[in-house]
């Protein structure tokens, strides 16, 4: 028996854009535009024609919640004025238009370790967590630039100033790096130690290891890296215009240690290996203490410092004001004997001599022992009260010998001067002389006298004089 087969045609339009009028269809009737492979059925109300599937229909306004999955590069009539909202979007994404495209502007990383992110919307996105210090290595990428010379290299861009490895002493830097971020705030935080490792993305044997020997410097806008060559990879400098990555590894935390300590108007001063300033603190009393060694004290106002301290083996400089509990150091006599004062001290400790060529001025209370033979000097214009000079068996003495040409006048006279005076004029004088003459003194003082050769007639013979102060010997 043969099967009927029953074809059921639907009302149908071949025009492209036909859509059927109300009434074309009934309620719950479809109709096809097969010229635009689209399908109508008539709605719930009379009169409402509607196309059929969703992928049909351009949503206007609508708001989707939650993960939407899209796929294809037609689709960009779906969301034409349409809010999403709360989801993640799978796709290709091509054509996709309506939905806001946002995209990094530019950045900075703080010295704290916060990357912010500038947004196309002038939203700032931050991200914690990224330490630009310690033992962390951090890295940027930009651009090479060929040239060796110390300037700007250009915006987003890093220069060596030798076109060889082994020859770099200083890195220039463009404060931003390829990905737009402003790293002068990493750059002004690196300290001195640091490895920089630098090399072109597609080439390893541009490799170079350097170490940052003092403070980078800040040329605004761009940076100056002064560095000692390490090592390299055994290839040349990175082509013009390759990308550079380039890492910072900080050396971390160094030990830090006195390397001096000074003691001074009660205040004890530490200094540290590393330049960091010195520790100082203020001491007003030091109870206990044993110090063993020399120690020096400045200041007047250390009696409270080293009260009750016990203090061995050491020698004590300073002015010694107010010290209490120290060994006490005195003196024990006086001498003087050719213009050197002599002063002994207690303790076995050596005697203090100091060498006194003029003592102008000088009172002296008690008994005065002066020894040697140029006191004359010593006690010129020198106020000795309640006093007993003793000296020794020497009575002071002066001579001398002039020539006889050099006496002038008539009668022929000759001033004496002596280099050093006498206290007074009480001394005697002698004069003989080789040539034949009746030698007298005139004008005698405690300065000086005069010797007369009693004749008009001139003579060249010298003419010897001797002066011996007045007194007795014992």
């Amino acid at each position: 028996m043969a099967i009927r087969q029953n074809t059921f045609i639907l009302k149908r339009s071949g025009v492209p854009g036909k859509v059927p009028s109300p009434g074309d269809i009934q309620l719950g009737e479809i109709a096809v535009n097969f010229a635009d492979a689209k399908a109508y059925l008539s709605g719930t109300t009379a009169g409402s024609i509607l196309p059929i599937g969703w992928d049909r229909v351009s949503i206007t306004g609508g708001t989707i919640s939650g993960n939407l999955t899209v796929t294809g590069t037609t689709i960009s009539n779906i969301f034409s004025g349409a809010t999403i909202s709360g989801g993640t979007y799978y796709g290709n994404g091509s054509n996709l238009t309506g939905i806001p495209d946002y995209y990094v502007t530019g950045g900075t990383l703080s010295t704290g370790g916060t990357l912010t992110l500038t947004r196309n919307d002038n939203v700032n996105v931050t991200i914690s967590g990224f330490n630009s210090g310690g033992s962390t290595p951090i890295g940027f990428n930009w651009k090479f630039d060929t040239t060796t010379t110390n300037a700007n290299p250009g915006s987003k861009k890093i220069r060596y100033n030798s076109s060889l490895l082994s020859g770099i002493t200083a890195i220039y830097i463009n404060d931003v790096n390829n990905d737009n971020l402003d790293v002068s705030a990493i750059f002004s935080s690196l300290p001195i130690g640091t490895k920089i490792f630098a090399q072109q993305h597609t080439d390893a044997t541009t490799g170079v290891l350097l170490e940052l020997t003092s403070t980078a410097i800040d040329n605004t806008g761009w940076w100056t890296f002064p560095v000692s060559y390490i090592s390299d990879a055994g290839g040349t400098v990175p082509a013009n215009n390759s990308e550079v990555s380039v890492l910072f590894l900080t050396p971390g935390t160094s030990d830090t240690y006195t390397t001096g300590t000074t003691f001074s108007n009660n205040v004890l001063t530490i200094k540290k290996n590393n330049g960091s300033p010195d520790v100082t603190q203020l001491l007003n009393n030091f109870s206990g203490l044993t110090i063993n060694g020399n120690l020096t004290v400045t200041g007047t106002t250390t009696s409270a410092v080293v009260s009750a301290t016990t203090i061995s083996g050491g020698t004590f400089f300073g002015n010694g004001a107010n010290l209490t509990n120290l060994p006490d150091t005195f003196t024990t006599g006086f001498t003087y004997s050719n213009n050197n004062f002599t002063i002994s001290r207690n303790q076995g400790l050596s005697a203090l001599t100091t060498n006194i060529s003029t003592m102008t001025g000088l009172t002296v209370n008690g008994n005065l022992t002066v020894t040697g033979t140029t006191t004359s000097s010593i006690l010129s214009a020198t106020t000795l009260s309640a006093t007993t000079i003793v000296s020794n068996s020497i009575l002071p003495i002066k001579n001398n010998v002039v020539s006889g040409s050099t006496f002038s006048g008539n009668p022929k006279k000759a001033t004496i001067t002596f280099t050093t005076a006498f206290s007074d004029n009480n001394y005697s004088v002698t004069v003989t002389g080789s040539d034949s003459r009746t030698f007298t003194i005139e004008s005698k003082s405690s300065t000086g006298f005069t010797i007369n050769a009693n004749a008009n007639a001139s003579f060249t013979g010298e003419v010897f004089w001797q002066a011996i102060k007045f007194g007795e010997t014992s």
